[in-house]
């Protein structure tokens, strides 16, 4: 009798696999015999799961935003000023993105993007600024609730902690400071937008 095989769950494990060849390789040095080797599948199966690496690659990206969506969800409940939620999102964009290629590679991966799929990077760029939104949002919320200082550009501040992220997924070698030295940078500039009152 032939085996059985969730469809969702052999894409899942095959983008698993395909995080680690991208990590060490990058995006670009990646080809779909290297992603079907590190899976333990043959090309022809993999076109079953995946057209090409450009899907694979945008599958990993959209399940990293859906958990974050999932974590500001979570986040939204927590006892917590406004100011701490996104400092909290801010540490959880830095440590998950950092555990995943969708940063260490990304810049490789949105160059290729942007030269070869329009519609693949115009769904990049929304879900982009979706995560950029909820930074925005809760910088509303904070300004409202009197937490943060009034002149306070909600949509400045949310383009400048997203560049943040950004920069730290990406910003690596020896001699950068640490993700918590980085983050503990960013509470303090946080704290300075703290209303006093």
């Amino acid at each position: 009798m032939p085996k059985i095989i969730n469809y969702d769950e052999k894409r899942l494990e095959i983008a698993s696999d395909a995080i680690e060849v991208f990590s060490r390789k990058g995006y670009y040095n990646t080809n779909l015999k290297d992603i079907a080797k590190a899976a333990g599948v043959g090309r022809s199966s993999l076109y079953k799961y995946f057209r090409n690496k450009d899907e694979i690659y945008y599958y990993i990206v959209k399940r990293a935003y859906r958990s974050y969506n999932e974590r500001v969800e979570k986040v939204q409940a927590l006892e917590m000023t406004n100011l701490e939620r996104i400092e909290h999102l801010v540490e959880y964009l830095v440590k998950h993105l950092d555990e995943n290629i969708v940063s260490n590679r990304f810049l490789d991966f949105w160059m290729v993007i942007h030269k070869k799929d329009r519609e693949m990077e115009d769904d990049l760029f929304r879900l982009s600024e979706q995560m950029m939104g909820s930074f925005q949002k809760l910088l509303k919320r904070a300004k409202e609730a009197g937490e943060i200082v009034k002149t306070i550009n909600e949509k400045a501040l949310a383009s400048i902690l997203w560049a943040v992220v950004e920069s730290l997924t990406i910003l690596k070698d020896e001699d950068s400071p640490t993700i918590d030295e980085y983050l503990e940078t960013m509470h303090t500039l946080l704290n300075g937008i703290k209303e006093r009152g």
